[in-house]
């Protein structure tokens, strides 16, 4: 709370307080920082029947648990979350970290500390639990979870630490510590939810609902507009009749031959203007602008299908981080011009170059597994669909064991893909534009078995209805959104590039590596 406010400019900030322990409360209390005009601090038992007298239900934006849960015993959770869902705002956060299973604190518990299964007392008489992933997810399953998994690096050290016990069990040592070199006695281990969020299902995407038809003119756009029956047999119906008309098959080579060719006419038709800085990847993709955070350290992303470096600038030049290098590639050698040539270019803080993302090689520029995240906004539609493993082991080579990809683009009956005419059809749902510039439309199974590789965190249909209040249309449009695919590598390779104990890893890892 006090660093919070400390540095806060907003005036319209107000932080609660709460601990059961009444001693702790008055710590707070007692702090020369502590401003009652700005914040409140107040006993209250998280797994109490009822919410704080202090907070209105549905009125908190954000809660904050940071090694809280571990104290409940376990047939407490369900009132404390329930608790929590009852104060939070549609869309309201939770940030949450608390310790995993195996962590060094658990393994070093003597005998008569367990009370039950996880959950131990420490010598001060405190409770902690140890979670598991799914135990969270189980916990919070009136939450969309964003993700609930940690690292590549700490999921390889708990398959390490079970096969360190049972090594332990074969020797008939008491303490798992004591079985491991001492090189790869690892620390402590933590559980975050998202980097720590957890969001309510009804702001996933936005937050203006249509819950009533005769509203629907009264603004420009709603979010998560539902299909009923009838417009899904609409959209079929449009589609059937693309497969009888597709472009003439002697005219079908020349838009596979050189597909970059027409993009190079695009941009020199367009150049920078024809799009605009992309303002809500702050709110969809929040991760890729964590990495501009001051203290966020050396961090390498590249934005692949950059066009004029729509990713790319708005994220340098809010950047406070000293160590982010941003790569970005089109296979358009214009576009690359546009960006090269962009007055924000700045070569000591990027590198914009030609490469196609269905090449055999990932770009001389990048060394494999160096990145932290990938950019994919609108770019997988433009290949064929021939060409999606290849651009995908790319992206897999090029990723860190942990890295990420901030995936966004075309599903299926979107109304661009509704709005073809007939001679636009290559091969079923993917199409050729009047420019001669390839789409594709997306379904979240193929996005699914696309990046299989991955560990898929959210692949979501974002459906919205865009509205012509002056002419009174509708016009509904599909995108598929992939936040958090995540690169899980072997355990074997993560520890051993982490410790450089090739011997040592076989030794304790037996079969597994």
């Amino acid at each position: 709370m006090f660093p919070l406010l400390d540095q806060s400019k907003n005036p319209d900030l107000f932080v609660y307080a709460a601990d059961y322990s009444p001693t702790a409360v008055d710590v707070v209390q007692n702090n020369r920082y502590y401003d009652s005009t700005r914040s409140s601090a107040f006993v209250w038992d998280l797994t109490s029947k009822d919410i704080p007298k202090e907070i209105e239900p549905e009125s908190l934006d954000m809660i904050v648990l940071i090694f809280v849960l571990s104290a409940l015993a376990p047939d407490q959770w369900n009132q404390a979350i329930e608790n929590v869902y009852k104060m939070l705002k549609p869309g309201g956060m939770v940030m949450f970290r608390d310790y995993d299973r195996y962590d060094l604190v658990q393994l070093r518990f003597k005998k008569n500390r367990l009370l039950k299964e996880n959950f131990y007392i420490r010598g001060d008489g405190t409770r902690v639990y140890f979670f598991a992933p799914e135990e969270i997810a189980k916990m919070f399953g009136k939450f969309t979870i964003k993700q609930n998994v940690a690292p590549a690096w700490l999921a390889a050290l708990l398959l390490f630490c079970d096969a360190a016990a049972k090594n332990c069990h074969k020797k008939g040592k008491a303490s798992i510590t004591k079985c491991l070199p001492d090189s790869l006695i690892f620390h402590y281990v933590y559980l975050d939810v998202d980097q720590n969020s957890i969001i309510e299902n009804a702001a996933k995407f936005g937050s203006r609902l249509l819950k009533n038809d005769n509203d629907v003119f009264d603004h420009n756009a709603w979010d998560h507009v539902d299909w009923d029956q009838e417009q899904e047999d609409i959209a079929k119906k449009k589609v059937l009749q693309q497969l009888e008309n597709p472009v003439p098959e002697k005219e079908q080579a020349q838009y596979y031959q050189e597909p970059a060719e027409y993009w190079n006419k695009f941009y020199e038709k367009n150049e920078n203007k024809f799009f605009k800085d992309r303002n809500w990847l702050n709110i969809e993709f929040p991760e890729l602008f964590e990495t501009s955070q001051e203290n966020a350290g050396k961090k390498r992303v590249f934005e692949i299908g950059c066009g004029a470096g729509n990713t790319m600038f708005p994220l340098l030049d809010q950047s406070k981080n000293p160590d982010l290098f941003v790569y970005a590639a089109d296979y358009s050698s214009t576009a690359v011009d546009v960006v090269q040539n962009n007055r924000h270019y700045d070569p000591t803080r990027s590198s914009a170059f030609v490469w196609d993302l269905a090449s055999k090689d990932i770009p001389k520029e990048i060394e494999p597994e160096s990145l932290d995240m990938i950019v994919l906004i609108f770019v997988l539609s433009a290949l064929a669909p021939d060409q999606w493993d290849q651009a995908i082991e790319n992206i897999y080579k090029m990723l860190k064991p942990g890295g990420m990809v901030m995936f966004r683009d075309y599903g299926r009956y979107d109304l661009a893909q509704l709005r073809f005419k007939k001679n636009r059809l290559l091969k079923e749902n993917f199409y050729i534009r009047g420019d001669g510039t390839r789409v594709y439309f997306f379904t979240p199974e193929e996005i699914a078995k696309m990046f299989e590789k991955f560990t898929i965190k959210q692949n979501a249909v974002d459906r919205r209805l865009i509205v012509n209040r002056q002419k009174k249309l509708k016009m509904y449009r599909v995108w598929l959104q992939g936040n958090k695919l995540l690169v899980y590598f072997n355990p074997f390779t993560t520890l051993n590039r982490t410790f450089n104990k090739t011997k040592e890893v076989k030794q304790i890892f037996g079969r597994l590596s």
